[in-house]
């Protein structure tokens, strides 16, 4: 019988230790703090979002909507990323990544293993980024003991642009997300602070004093101000997408991304009616941009 008990809490004890990392649950959303120029004149707010899966093949693929990739100098902004998990590996790719299956974080990684990465910046303009693991340890989270990586970062810019880092599950890296730069120098958007992480899972997390919404540029919205100028119909589509606009506007930009952040469709329009064809488009999920001045929304189109 002892025998017995002792191969039970064996095998428990094997399936603890082997237990996936958990990243990205249901209702994740990280929240950051960017300054609009440098120097600073100011704060506005970015949010990466889950916000649904999407399957294919045998893998669950997460989607997170976002408008900036890289830690500074965001050009042209980036709307969607997929993630996959394979064991403790999470994978990215979108745009950036042109299309192709990247790491992200790799967990399962031991003291001096790496990974490397390739992003577009441009055209045809790339930099790649290499990450190294210095140390692997662990930190609670609520109830929760979860993993934690130290590494180290660094880019075919030249050893002046390396930077450490923490990795942590559910939370990612301690700094953005996607911790990475886009050019080494240029005014631009840079990255502030992390402000907070929430979950179904394990909550909130906030890192500072300030809400998870927090931004102190007035005339900067990213919200969703057209909600009430706006209807967007029908939504799912079969042919064609229509905008009809309750309130006069002076001038508005209109673009579809797909999934992977590609632009496949601008126009500047002034009218209180607009119709897109989708006709061209393939079935599946994209996203319309609608943007007047400092005012933005995005809307999931679904065409069937």
């Amino acid at each position: 019988m002892k025998k017995i008990i002792i191969i039970l809490v064996g095998i428990l004890s094997i399936k603890s230790i082997a237990q996936q990392v958990s990243f990205c649950p249901p209702g994740a959303e990280w929240h950051y703090s960017f300054t609009e120029f440098y120097p600073s004149n100011g704060y506005i707010n970015e949010t990466i979002k889950h916000t649904s899966n999407l399957i294919q093949g045998t893998d669950t693929l997460k989607l997170l909507t976002h408008t900036k990739f890289f830690t500074r100098l965001n050009s042209p902004p980036t709307f969607t990323t997929l993630i996959k998990q394979k064991g403790d590996t999470i994978y990215m790719k979108n745009v950036k990544t042109n299309d192709q299956w990247q790491i992200l974080y790799n967990f399962a990684a031991q003291v001096n293993q790496s990974w490397t990465n390739t992003f577009y910046v441009g055209t045809s303009t790339t930099i790649t980024y290499t990450t190294l693991v210095t140390a692997i340890g662990t930190k609670q989270i609520g109830s929760k003991t979860v993993k934690e990586l130290t590494v180290n970062y660094t880019n075919s810019y030249g050893s002046n642009y390396s930077h450490s880092g923490l990795i942590t599950e559910f939370y990612g890296s301690n700094r953005f997300l996607f911790n990475y730069i886009a050019r080494h120098i240029s005014d631009g958007d840079y990255f502030a602070g992390f402000l907070c992480y929430t979950d179904s899972v394990i909550g909130t997390t906030q890192f500072t004093d300030k809400p998870c919404d927090y931004s102190n540029i007035t005339d900067l919205e990213h919200t969703d101000i057209f909600d009430a100028l706006v209807s967007v119909f029908p939504n799912p589509t079969k042919d064609k997408v229509n905008l009809k606009f309750n309130s006069s506007l002076n001038s508005y930009d209109i673009s579809i991304h797909n999934l992977v952040g590609e632009n496949i469709y601008f126009t500047n329009y002034i009218s209180d009616h607009h119709e897109i064809d989708f006709n061209f488009l393939q079935k599946g999920v994209y996203f319309l941009n609608l943007r007047e001045g400092n005012k933005q929304k995005t809307i999931k189109i679904v065409k069937e």
